[in-house]
């Protein structure tokens, strides 16, 4: 028995000695199953990673795009209540609602209507929440008379309200407050714009892969562009468009990217370890020049945000070299865009003269310059009788004259001198170094040259009747070097010019205090 025993304790410790002995290969195939093992687990975390980083980057920058998008609603929304803010502080719309005049209503809007880009209906209601005239005419369906009711009854509605009662027409509403000149409020403007126009907005932002959904406030689709694929996985967003009860969805393709990720790491690990170090040698090397090229590409679009010229210089990649051609055309076409709208902030449309924003702008300057001893004078110029011409031949012949003027006062003004348009039929110029005593013959200068502009051009002939009245007041004491105030005193002046029978000068005889008159 114990020599059963003692040979079966041999034979396990023969057994597990030669267990414990491997030979270099075998030890060699068993590191390198741990590597591999070790490379695969690696390579799966990573590739794990990567493409929930991927994920996360497609879910920001959807979340960006939208943003951008709903910004653009946004905008299109505030653009179309400034409009209407400015029509609301016509004086005509105020006076028709003084006068509870039907008729003017009617026609103030449908004259109006014709300005307005996408619009649909446009009506006056006074504060009972009738319409001024007759709905039908001005393009008002029963949901938009009914929804002026319900404003008048303070009850609440969100805005924008959308209708859809015809779907040729449809669109969504607007109102903004008619106030008189201490804010009392007297009636409400009531503006219906097309959904086409947020449908085009909609159509002019989505991106291939993506659609874009505009809802109202109670879900339903107001609008919505593009198209995404069925096969591909698909990432939603949703935010609120600012400034209205509205919201903007957005859905977009994510790309699988796993299984390409797997595939390459197969076909790395089926590959001996030189070529997996020789392949990520050239990988990160490549990733380097990619990178650096990526980098370049920042840093001109961060050049193009600051606003500074950029300078483009060679690529040794292809792809990059057929980029930098766009970004250089993009930077050169949003400088154009912005030099102009600078010029269009700051220009009349009709007579291309400097607006009142302009003029705001050069007075300040001037006044500031009449403080260091410059000799600063400010001349307000309105046509006499304009409103009768424009009422009787026309909108092109008033337009015309405004054009004759404008004409003129760059004619007679020189070039360290301001002329502007403030509105309607009323002209300002700021002039510097000008004697008190030499205005005069300018004023009639200019006066000749206007009546002679008038008869010779074929629009006016046969209206010369138009005149100018002008007030002029200098920068000549502390009490007229402030903008605000030297605008009033040349305002009175042309007050009294009007008063004295009009087509004359009146020039403010403000005095500093304490000067003997």
């Amino acid at each position: 028995m114990r020599c059963h025993l003692l040979n079966g304790e041999l034979y396990f410790y023969q057994y597990f000695s030669v267990m414990k002995k491997i030979s270099l290969i075998a030890l060699a195939y068993k590191r390198a199953g741990l590597v591999l093992a070790v490379m695969i687990l690696s390579l799966g975390i990573n590739l794990w990673v990567i493409n929930q980083h991927i994920h996360q980057i497609n879910i920001a920058q959807g979340q960006r795009a939208l943003n951008q998008y709903a910004q653009n609603i946004s905008q299109q929304l505030q653009f179309y209540r400034s409009v209407i803010k400015q029509l609301a502080r016509q004086n005509e719309a105020q006076n028709i609602l003084t006068m509870n005049d039907v008729t003017a209503a009617q026609e103030w809007a449908q004259r109006q209507q014709h300005y307005l880009p996408h619009n649909i209906g446009l009506a006056l209601a006074g504060l009972d929440g009738q319409v001024l005239g007759i709905p039908v005419e001005l393009r008002l369906g029963p949901s938009c008379v009914a929804d002026l009711h319900k404003k008048n009854l303070h009850q609440s509605l969100t805005e924008p309200l959308v209708h859809r009662d015809n779907p040729r027409l449809a669109h969504f509403d607007l109102t903004e407050p008619v106030t008189d000149s201490l804010g009392q409020e007297m009636g409400t403007l009531f503006v219906s714009f097309s959904l086409d126009s947020l449908q085009a907005a909609l159509t002019h932002s989505v991106l291939p892969q993506e659609t874009l959904i505009l809802l109202d406030g109670s879900g339903r689709v107001i609008a919505q562009a593009g198209a995404t694929s069925s096969d591909t996985e698909i990432l939603r967003h949703e935010i609120g468009v600012p400034m209205s009860a509205w919201r903007l969805e957005l859905i977009h393709a994510e790309d699988n990217t796993v299984p390409v990720y797997l595939a390459l790491g197969g076909a790395n690990l089926a590959t001996s370890a030189l070529v997996i170090v020789v392949f990520v040698t050239i990988t990160i090397a490549m990733v380097r020049l990619f990178m650096s090229e990526l980098d370049r590409v920042k840093s001109l679009l961060d050049e193009i945000h600051a606003g500074a010229s950029i300078t483009m210089t060679e690529s040794p990649i292809k792809e990059t070299e057929k980029i930098l051609p766009v970004i250089q055309a993009i930077a050169q076409n949003i400088q154009d865009k912005q030099t102009k709208l600078v010029e269009l902030s700051l220009t009349d449309e009709l007579t291309q003269l400097p607006n009142r924003r302009r003029f705001n702008m050069e007075l300040e300057r001037a006044c500031n310059l009449s403080q260091r001893g410059v000799e600063v004078a400010l001349l307000l110029i309105d046509i006499d009788r304009f409103k009768q011409v424009n009422d009787s031949a026309g909108h092109a012949v008033g337009d015309r004259v405004l054009q004759l003027l404008a004409a003129c006062l760059r004619h007679d003004t020189r070039k360290t001198d301001l002329a502007a348009r403030l509105g309607g039929d009323e002209f300002a110029v700021v002039v510097t170094n000008m004697r008190k005593d030499h205005l005069s013959a300018w004023a009639q200068r200019l006066t000749a040259d206007f009546q002679a502009a008038l008869k010779g051009d074929s629009l006016t002939a046969a209206n010369p009747s138009c005149t100018l009245s002008i007030g002029a007041a200098f920068a000549e004491c502390a009490a007229t070097r402030d903008p605000a105030e030297l605008f009033r005193r040349a305002d009175q002046a042309l007050y009294r010019a009007k008063e004295r029978g009009r087509n004359c000068l009146e020039v403010d005889q403000t005095k500093e205090p304490g000067t003997p008159n």
